[in-house]
């Protein structure tokens, strides 16, 4: 073994210019994977930092029961070590004029839920209250410390102003009044909220907890925003996995990659895994023709005994030696360049409105590549030493290939062009390297095009999702905070909103709960309505839905079905904007008016699917609705005489994948998961009886104070019961910068690769044409001028470059489609439409053509100037 590693060491130094080649080579790669491993480590830290910030820093609640009371004395236990834990009792609830949630909670608590006291104190009797500014500018409550505030017919006095919590009162749930352990209750509930150690696995620990003080699942809630990131995923869940997939009638495949990208992380984990592929493709080329180019000593150490085992060993020992020298280089290189970028340009890396946090090495992926690239090596080797035992010893030490081609054919006969034959020749004559050449040139252009797909794609998927699912299509939202169908903003106010001169593109909205009849064979996906997947106890319909609207889907007697659906009324400009939604037909504000035509929001698997119900453009839908706006409860359940009910029936115009104007408190409207009959304000009215709006969405102008704008909006909402105020300008502006700088990000990783691929391309390029030295010397010998010599080498330089182009484009067309399918299926992207434009795609052909013709002519302009007697005698 001694041997082995000192012979390993001496072509190394023998080989200088080879070895520098192929240190440089493993140094670039392992800087790019550990550096980007890195990045998107520092990323999920950030997000899970944002996520903390919105959601609370909790990762568990549960009823204050016996069982769960001992959880608080004993914070670690076998399998957990609860960190912190908080509590808050819900003393009181009003509902008029606002939702209203009194609490007590502790400091744990507020900890949790990153609430802290900005301004005077936390209650300390029970005539004492403390609010956020938010919760306080919506109950128009102009009130200071120390000042009096009414609610719920009783007086009380502000002590404090606490921050305010994005999540839990911007999120359509009740406004949070604080208050003292002492304020009065007649059934207070008690919550336990809890956060594990996140060094380890937060749900393993929570199950241990379960296991320990016999506590319920079912009453166990999970802050699944935080959860996300703090779970390893379990190995055993595979199966489970695998098996319902298989089950599946249709996607089975879908369902089964989805979960497990999901379970496992495998943003970074495939991410390392696919940059580990490519940097061992590179090393193994750069390698494998420096083995090339000393195939003869390899045979000479056959003649001397050395078995396959010790050529084996000498070929990973000189691969490891240099990998043991470059990876610590390239950790520290790509790490620092990581840490200066991700300094530079922290929010490329994070998601949008998150905190910044510091920059965190991933050590353990650090340690997992080093092994992961060194078992990808010793395979490497096991490919090369492969190759070498086809050959005889007398085929190795005269660097001949094992096979000897029969010439029977005298091409001067058939052509007059001999350079161009020669060309021909001298290209294929190694179809194996021929073929890797193709691959190098085309790969850096297959990566960047197939970036560029993604990130263009990702960027008009962001705007759409930031619009519809995030709510974020405008920068302010007027709403009414109800889910009773008269509370709306009035048409004056409305009016008063659109004269605001800081606004610009005010568009209101008009709701309707609504049934729709189904045949049986026109629902296709019976269990996606929990009410009627009645094998799956996970599975469970919202008990408010139930309750308040007898569910969301009713099968009757007859086997039909009977489907709860919103029903939307838009401005036009809101009907414009649901273009860019559109899964078939097309949206013409003016044709729905004047030919009563309803767009069709569909419901959305998950698995990107929109054809859960037989609706389709063209077809008609019939619509039920209560007769008025003002009716009593029970009769939103849709049970009640035919009196109180009115039906349309209306053409379909349009399929659509999202809504805008969403109203979360009747059955909910998110992420394709509700069905939606969307038609103009005015048709609402006509048909329906509808007056006034329960949202209203604004933009404001540029340049345009925002402070003055929102008193105004609030001025003209002054009176209205249940109004409330949402300003998004922040959030869009940061989503916004998001997602410039991360199409910035995602180019500059396909650069880096296209930049690897090119330094592989002209060491590869430069070997072939080096190699056949002695038969260019031949051909000067025989009275090729330099020029004639030059172009033959530029017909060779160009040949690679179209031969590259085509095999680009033909493996671009596969990537495509399964970056199509991932896109659609995995990341539920809502429109993968957006193509990579033709100045992209030339400028891609342009480089390949110019980097094949540049390693090509650099080595023949080396060969052009040597001497001709030396170049004939190297052997």
């Amino acid at each position: 073994m001694r041997n082995i590693i000192r012979l390993s060491l001496h072509y190394i130094r023998h080989y200088k210019k080879q070895a520098v080649t192929i240190l440089f080579s493993i140094i670039l790669s392992m800087a790019l994977v550990t550096g980007i491993s890195s990045l998107l480590y520092s990323k999920e830290q950030s997000s899970l930092e944002k996520a903390g910030e919105q959601y609370g820093s909790w990762h568990f609640l549960l009823p204050m029961t016996p069982e769960a009371e001992p959880l608080v004395k004993n914070p670690r236990g076998r399998g957990y070590e609860v960190e912190k834990s908080g509590m808050a009792v819900v003393k009181d609830m009003i509902s008029d004029p606002y939702a209203i949630r009194f609490v007590y909670a502790d400091t744990g608590y507020l900890e949790l839920r990153n609430r802290t006291v900005e301004e005077g104190n936390y209650p300390e009797s029970s005539d004492e209250i403390a609010m956020s500014r938010y919760a306080l500018n919506n109950i128009r409550a102009e009130v200071h410390i120390g000042e009096s505030i009414h609610l719920g017919g009783r007086e009380y006095t502000l002590s404090g102003i606490l921050t305010e919590q994005w999540a839990s009162e911007q999120d359509g749930n009740a406004i949070e009044a604080f208050v003292c352990r002492d304020f009065p209750s007649e059934s207070p509930e008690e919550y336990l909220y809890l956060e594990f150690d996140e060094n380890r696995d937060v749900v393993s620990q929570m199950k241990a907890c379960m296991k320990a003080y016999h506590l319920k699942e079912a009453q166990i809630k999970n802050n699944s925003e935080v959860v996300r990131y703090l779970t390893n995923g379990d190995i055993r869940v595979i199966p489970h996995i695998i098996r319902t997939g298989l089950l599946l009638p249709e996607g089975k495949f879908t369902y089964i990659l989805a979960n497990l990208y999901q379970e496992f992380h495998l943003e970074i984990h495939g991410t390392i895994f696919l940059l580990g592929i490519f940097s061992i493709f590179i090393i193994y080329s750069i390698f494998n023709v420096s083995v090339t180019k000393r195939i003869s000593q390899y045979g000479i150490l056959r003649t001397l005994g050395i078995g396959d085992g010790g050529i084996a060993g000498l070929v990973v020992t000189e691969l490891w030696s240099l990998f043991f020298i470059g990876y610590p280089l390239g950790c520290l290189l790509g790490n620092g360049a990581a840490w200066f970028l991700y300094g530079k340009y922290g929010r490329l890396f994070t998601e949008a409105d998150a905190a910044v946090g510091g920059f965190v090495i991933h050590w353990k992926a650090i340690a997992d590549i080093a092994v992961y690239v060194l078992v990808l090596m010793v395979f490497s080797a096991f490919l090369i030493l492969r190759r070498i035992r086809k050959l005889t010893i007398i085929q190795m030490m005269k660097k001949e290939s094992r096979k000897r081609k029969k010439r029977s054919v005298i091409y001067s006969l058939h052509t007059s062009g001999l350079t161009g034959v020669l060309t021909k020749k001298f290209m294929f004559s190694r179809k194996g390297a021929f073929a890797g050449i193709l691959v190098s040139l085309s790969l850096g252009g297959i990566i960047f095009l197939g970036t560029t797909y993604v990130v263009r794609n990702t960027k008009i998927n962001n705007e759409l999702t930031m619009k519809s699912d995030d709510g974020l299509a405008s920068d302010y939202r007027i709403y009414e905070e109800s889910s009773r169908l008269d509370d709306v903003i009035p048409e004056s106010a409305a009016a008063l909103i659109k004269e605001i001169g800081g606004l610009s593109n005010v568009f209101p909205v008009s709701y309707m709960l609504g049934e729709i009849p189904l045949e049986e064979d026109r629902l296709k996906w019976k269990t996606i309505y929990a009410e009627l997947d009645y094998e799956d106890e996970s599975h469970r319909p919202d008990p408010v839905v139930i309750e308040r609207y007898n569910g969301e889907a009713v099968q009757e007697a007859d086997g039909s079905y009977k489907i709860k659906t919103n029903v939307y009324g838009y401005d036009d400009g809101m009907l414009s904007g649901l273009n860019e939604y559109i899964l078939d037909g097309v949206i013409s504000p003016k044709e729905m008016k004047e030919k009563n035509t309803v767009a069709v929001q569909m419901l959305m698997d998950g698995q990107g699917n929109y054809n859960g119900m037989d609706l389709h453009v063209g077809g008609t839908v019939r619509v039920k609705v209560p007769v008025s706006q003002d009716v009593p409860d029970e009769v939103l359940r849709f049970q009640e005489g035919g009196e109180w009910y009115q039906e349309k029936e209306f053409t379909i115009s349009a399929l659509v994948s999202r809504s805008m104007g969403k109203n979360q408190y009747f059955i909910g409207d998110s992420d394709g998961a509700n069905l939606g009959i969307i038609m103009s304000n005015e048709q609402m009215q006509q048909n329906f009886g509808v007056q006034g709006y329960t949202s209203i969405s604004a933009d404001k102008k540029e340049g345009a104070d925002g402070e003055a704008v929102k008193k105004e909006i609030l001025r003209c909402t002054s009176g209205i019961p249940r109004c409330l105020l949402q300003d998004y300008t922040t959030a869009i502006d940061r989503q916004n910068r998001f997602l410039e700088q991360k199409m910035v990000f995602f180019y500059g990783i396909a650069v880096i690769l296209l930049l690897i691929s090119l330094f592989h391309i002209m060491n590869s390029i430069s070997y072939l044409v080096i190699s056949r030295r002695r038969e260019f010397g031949i051909l000067r010998a025989m009275g090729i001028t330099d020029s004639g010599f030059m172009k033959m080498m530029v017909r060779e330089g160009v040949r690679y470059g179209i031969y590259a182009n085509l095999f680009m484009l033909l493996m671009y067309v596969a990537v495509r489609k399964i970056l199509l399918y991932f896109m659609v299926h995995i990341n539920l992207f809502l429109s993968p439409h957006e193509e990579v434009p033709f100045s992209v795609l030339a400028v891609v052909l342009a480089v390949n053509l110019l980097v094949s013709l540049t390693a090509v002519i650099l080595p023949a302009r080396t060969i052009v100037l040597g001497n001709v007697i030396e170049e004939i005698g190297e052997q």
